[in-house]
Order: structure tokens, then C-alpha cells, then sequence
């Protein structure tokens, strides 16, 4: 399964061989068919995303540049959330793996990391701006203690694919009216990008800057 599924990467991404969608969805759904559960995520998309599965999600724009928590404050309740612009090694690895929450009856998730607790922490958008832009950009964080219904509420996302791009998706904020998670050029301790919300007009840019790759674990 595992071979059929990289025939069918390399098809979609025309590493090594010409590009060629309907030969990347053929060696997909073979792959599917024996169980392979990436390959099972790119033909069937969000929808089926499941409790408990462990991802990873990587910046498309930043060269694949991976989505983490690392073990630094905002403040004494709150973690950051960043990019690591480096080769990942394995202790950025582990604070890369989320899992997932579906929020019952809706096609909406959350995302948790244990590495820092097994009870779980969530990643969510504080009613906190972000730097610069006149409150248009907004933190994404990790909230620390219990989750109360307030945290709830911010940590949900709809989960966007993107047409033609097995695996690729934005993230968008419920509670932020649909808000995009993005990764913009600001650097935060020289070998880390901030992660935030972008809370006005998706403009190319932003969108681009947006696009992540989920990978299950």
C-alpha cells in the first residue's frame, strides 16, 4: 500500500515523473483500498477526519516548514504556537503532533497537543490582536489549564480543502467569522515564524500563506 500511495504522490506533485492527477487518484485509491489511511484521507478529504487521529500540518508556502508548540509562554496560561524554519529533528517532531477533536454534529474540529499534558491542550484564537495591522491580525494559542466553554468555543475550525491538492487545507475560525490560520513573514526568535488569524479580506497572500499540508501520523 505504502509504494502504491508514493506512486500516487509523485503523480500529484510530479516528483520524478510528469505531473498527472488521474494517475495520482488511481495509485490513491489502490492504496486506500489496502488500508492506507493517508491515501484514504486524500481521496475522502476533512470529512474523514476522526477523534483522536494524530496530524501534522506543514506550511505549503514556507516550503513545508512544520507547525509546532514549542515549550515557550505567552504568558503563565497561554503557549505560542510557531513554524520552525529549520530541518525539523525529533524534538520538534514531537511537539508537531496534534490530535484531533470533532465537534459532534458538525464537520468541525479542534486540535489538541498532549506533549505537554495527556489530558490534551488546545490550540485556539484569543480576543487577543496580533502585531501590527490595526487589529487584524489576531494570537493563536495554547491554552494551558482546563478548557472552559469560552476556550471551547474559540479552538473550533472548519477545515477548507483545497481543490486539486490532495491533503493540502486552510484552517478558518468559527468563532473569528471564518478567519484564515496563517503563517506571515514575522519572525519570532530568529529560527521560528508566528503562527496567527488573519481577520480581514483574504487577499492572495494571505491565502497563500494559509495553505497547510496535513499529514496523518
Amino acid at each position: 500500500a505504502q509504494a502504491q500511495y508514493n506512486l500516487g504522490f509523485h503523480h500529484e506533485s510530479g516528483q520524478g515523473v510528469g505531473e498527472n492527477e488521474q494517475e495520482a487518484v488511481q495509485w490513491n485509491r489502490k492504496a486506500a483500498e489496502q488500508g492506507h489511511a493517508q491515501a484514504q484521507y486524500n481521496l475522502e478529504g476533512p470529512s474523514s477526519l476522526q477523534n483522536k487521529q494524530q496530524i501534522t500540518l506543514r506550511s505549503v508556502h514556507w516550503q513545508g516548514q512544520l507547525l509546532y508548540v514549542p515549550d515557550i509562554d505567552y504568558n503563565p496560561k497561554r503557549q505560542q504556537v510557531c513554524v520552525w524554519k529549520r530541518e525539523a529533528q525529533s524534538d520538534v517532531i514531537s511537539k508537531a503532533q496534534l490530535v484531533v477533536e470533532v465537534v459532534p454534529g458538525t464537520s468541525r474540529i479542534r486540535l489538541q497537543t498532549r506533549k505537554y499534558n495527556e489530558a490534551g491542550q488546545y490550540v485556539y484564537c484569543p480576543a487577543i490582536d496580533g502585531p501590527g495591522l490595526n487589529g487584524k491580525r489576531g494570537e493563536v494559542l495554547v491554552w494551558k489549564g482546563e478548557a472552559n466553554a469560552d476556550v471551547l468555543e474559540k479552538a473550533e475550525f472548519e477545515v477548507e480543502p483545497v481543490d486539486g491538492h490532495s491533503g493540502q487545507i486552510r484552517l478558518r475560525s468559527v468563532k473569528w467569522a471564518g478567519a484564515y490560520l496563517y503563517v506571515p513573514a514575522i519572525d519570532y526568535n530568529g529560527d521560528r515564524r508566528q503562527v496567527l488569524i488573519w481577520k480581514g479580506e483574504p487577499l492572495a497572500d494571505v491565502r497563500s500563506k494559509a495553505l497547510f499540508q496535513l499529514s496523518l501520523i
